[in-house]
């Protein structure tokens, strides 16, 4: 019986199998009861069209399966443990982690390097949107400051190590001219630890539509406190 129980429970359709074999098990059960009491198959003190005996058998043939059929649906229902606070927090519990692991320092090196290079970012938990926020420059192959960018929204796919982000972002010898795009991260685990990654982002001058691109990188993690120091200068914050 329990088992019977289980397959309904996984079965939605189970129920109208179930529904059918109640309705011809009740006709069966109500047929076989009738015929020994004698009860005539016709009541003249009733309308025509309630006067005959089947009418009554095929009525409780289909009430009763389908309240024992609705008992089954409201057990299923209660036996299916509801979306809890407890399981969503928990979800989110190891999207934080998964954050808290990429969280740091990183360089990014970019290819083509035509214009930027190289850039140095920071990567750190958005406690807001339970996700990963990003800063970051970027350097030609002279080492000078070509763009200052930044994460708008990002999207964290903890399963596969991926990051989706939309990002903002200036040129300093440009100042009037917006730039903006979206990226995609892979980060690769190796030993437990995170410390690499590849992906591409799209790069636009909303002034000029047509000067979009599209650039390969690859992220190495900045262990070196030293050099977070040298990059961002007297603006560094300890981590």
């Amino acid at each position: 019986m329990r088992s019977a129980l289980t397959w309904l429970d996984r079965k939605w359709w189970g129920l109208l199998i179930a529904f059918a074999v109640l309705v011809w098990g009740t006709w069966e059960i109500i047929w076989r009861v009738i015929e020994p009491l004698g009860i005539p198959e016709t009541f003249e003190t009733v309308p025509s069209f309630f006067k005959h005996r089947v009418f009554y058998q095929i009525v409780l043939a289909t009430l009763i399966p389908s309240y024992a059929v609705l008992a089954i649906a409201l057990w299923r229902q209660r036996r299916r443990p509801p979306e809890t606070e407890t399981s969503q927090g928990a979800w989110d519990q190891a999207v934080r982690g998964f954050c808290d692991r990429i969280a740091g320092h990183w360089w990014e090196r970019i290819y083509p390097d035509n214009s930027s290079a190289l850039s140095f970012l920071q990567m750190e938990p958005d406690l807001t949107t339970n996700t990963i926020r990003m800063t970051g420059r970027a350097f030609d192959l002279h080492g000078a400051l070509v763009a200052i960018w930044n994460t708008e929204a990002a999207c964290v796919n903890r399963d596969q190590k991926k990051v989706f982000y939309y990002w903002k972002g200036r040129h300093p010898q440009n100042p009037n001219d917006p730039y903006e795009g979206i990226g995609e991260i892979k980060f690769f685990e190796l030993h437990g630890a995170i410390n690499t990654g590849s992906g591409f982002f799209s790069d636009t001058n909303l002034i000029d539509l047509t000067t979009t691109t599209k650039k390969s990188v690859e992220f190495r993690r900045s262990t070196d406190q030293e050099e977070a120091k040298v990059m961002y200068g007297s603006a560094y914050v300890s981590t």
